[in-house]
């Protein structure tokens, strides 16, 4: 399962990544709403653990986005 993980806090990122990598799980980070968007677009994401207050694009308008996308995929 591979799991983009959102969040602009380095030190909480690095811990859900690494907590989440213990159990085996494919992790891609992202720290702002744009790369989590274009990481998004650019992988296969099973699963996306999201922060409201990030960069650029708050985590509402992120989700907003990839529901659009995963809409048109259905």
């Amino acid at each position: 399962m591979r799991i983009l993980v959102v969040e602009d806090d380095q030190i909480i990122r690095e811990g859900i990544c690494e907590y989440l990598s213990a159990f085996g799980y494919d992790i891609i980070e992202a720290k702002d709403g744009q790369e989590a968007l274009i990481k998004f677009n650019k992988n296969e994401i099973n699963l996306v653990i999201l922060d409201i207050q990030i960069p650029f694009l708050n985590g509402l308008e992120v989700l907003k986005e990839i529901r659009k996308k995963v809409i048109c995929l259905c």
